[in-house]
């Protein structure tokens, strides 16, 4: 593959900074400049497009990612004909193009900044018809009243004396804000906690497992860099609904992974 030379992208990175100001950031990405925006999907994870000069002309595209996002959160097979025809018209509404599975803005007269523009609004705008026209998931099964998981991280916490934080907030790599469910102060250091409840909906679960790996994923740098190093640990509730073990691998590249159902687990996670 190509490599665009470094001038090329320092020109755009200018072009773009010249119009936008410094909200968008740039980098060499191969034959492409792959471009860094604020826009955010409904996840919180932050939308980036690519510039490509073609033999038809400039491009800013996403690749397909849009399309893979809506997959992989929402754990379905195809899109929806109401899925379809969100996605048609805010394509159209942004003077966007779908070609197959990416989606493309032209970039005309110089317009580079307006068609970065246009494209992350269509981006956005798709991303919301996630579930437009799917079959709702079953709701779990009435089970005997049990502690949510909140209350059973609490429980394990309580018994201990650890001093600890509900809903706090860190910044990730671009100073993105992730909400973690605990934070968890034994001696001697921190622990991030993220709890994961998922029924017994597989889609649920996977949407949590993805969650995790990529809150986790961008906190890497400021937990690792805080003075005190600050450990990650995945809290899957598994006391009230099985949990697909393949997909839960992932998290193990992220953050520890323990298992609810084994509150001592927890325990020993939090201390050692």
């Amino acid at each position: 593959m190509a490599t665009i030379a470094a001038d090329l992208t320092t020109e755009i990175c200018q072009s773009l900074h010249s119009q936008l100001g410094a909200l968008f950031e740039c980098v060499a990405a191969g034959e492409r400049v792959q471009i860094q925006t604020p826009f955010l999907m409904p996840d919180g994870h932050q939308i980036d497009v690519y510039w490509r000069d073609t033999p038809w002309g400039q491009v800013v595209s996403d690749l397909g990612d849009t399309y893979g996002w809506l997959f992989v959160n929402g754990a379905y097979d195809r899109l929806t004909a109401k899925q379809n025809a969100a996605y048609d018209a805010a394509c159209a509404a942004y003077g966007v193009e779908r070609l197959d599975v990416a989606i493309l803005a032209r970039v005309t007269d110089g317009g580079l900044a307006d068609a970065v523009i246009r494209l992350a609004q269509a981006i956005t705008t798709v991303s919301h018809t996630l579930d437009v026209g799917q079959q709702p998931a079953p709701a779990p099964a009435e089970s005997s009243p049990n502690p949510n998981t909140a209350d059973r991280i609490t429980a394990v916490i309580k018994k201990h004396g650890w001093p600890y934080k509900r809903k706090a907030t860190l910044p990730g790599r671009r100073n993105l804000k992730w909400q973690l469910d605990f934070v968890v102060q034994p001696p001697q250091r921190a622990v991030a906690l993220l709890a994961l409840s998922g029924h017994q909906q597989r889609r649920r679960q996977r949407r949590a497992i993805e969650h995790a790996f990529t809150l986790f994923s961008d906190l890497a740098p400021t937990l690792a860099n805080h003075p005190t190093p600050i450990k990650a640990i995945s809290v899957i509730d598994d006391n009230d609904a099985s949990w697909n073990d393949e997909p839960i691998e992932l998290l193990s590249d992220v953050s520890e992974v323990i298992r609810l159902s084994n509150p001592d687990s927890l325990a020993a996670a939090i201390a050692g």
